[in-house]
């Protein structure tokens, strides 16, 4: 996981629903910059079984996902 692409495809669904300009969406991503770099470090920094613990529930979410009956995108 990107965490960069995360917060970026979160601006971009907020620019799409019309919640922020782009103006704003680009402020909020720099305003971020600095936690996507401590996400980054703390990521490469963690053990196999560390990383490998959170798969099941983003498989769980991932699914509980797919059923809902409306979807943005």
């Amino acid at each position: 996981m990107n965490p960069y692409a995360v917060a970026s495809n979160l601006v971009s669904v907020a620019i799409h629903c019309g919640a922020v300009g782009q103006r704003r969406g680009v402020a909020v991503l720099t305003m971020l910059d600095t936690w996507i770099v401590a996400f980054a470090a703390a990521a490469v920094a963690s053990t196999r079984d560390g990383l490998g613990s959170g798969v099941m529930q983003a498989e769980i979410v991932r699914l509980r996902h797919e059923t809902l009956p409306v979807r943005l995108f």
